[in-house]
């Protein structure tokens, strides 16, 4: 949100602490995780990371016009939270599969031109 420049108020949730979470804090996230996001401006309440990114890029960082922008800010996030989370926190799938991923990132953005 800070690279987009969208306001925002952080509030630092200690997750080992998580007995003692406040119920305000559940109602965000029932689940007791982070990330979560509350709009205030709307109301909404999202605690999954690939939702509050689409929502962020679509309502608040003016990134997406067209379909083709739109899905292709989907694919890496679905990615992100899929393929290479399984590949990160899966033991015998980070031996198996991080070289692989990595490479063929590295192979990926190598090649893309950023501004």
């Amino acid at each position: 949100m800070s690279e987009k420049e969208i306001p925002y108020e952080y509030v630092n949730i200690d997750l080992a602490a998580r007995k003692d979470f406040a119920l305000s804090y559940l109602e965000v996230n029932p689940f007791g995780k982070l990330p979560a996001l509350k709009d205030d401006s709307n109301g909404l309440v999202l605690f999954e990371s690939g939702a509050i990114l689409q929502y962020l890029s679509e309502n608040y960082a003016n990134e997406i016009n067209d379909p083709v922008t739109c899905a292709s800010i989907d694919q890496w996030i679905l990615f992100a939270n899929s393929t290479l989370a399984i590949t990160l926190f899966v033991p015998s799938n980070k031996e198996r599969e991080f070289p692989r991923l990595i490479g063929t990132l590295n192979d990926i953005y190598t090649k893309k031109k950023f501004w």
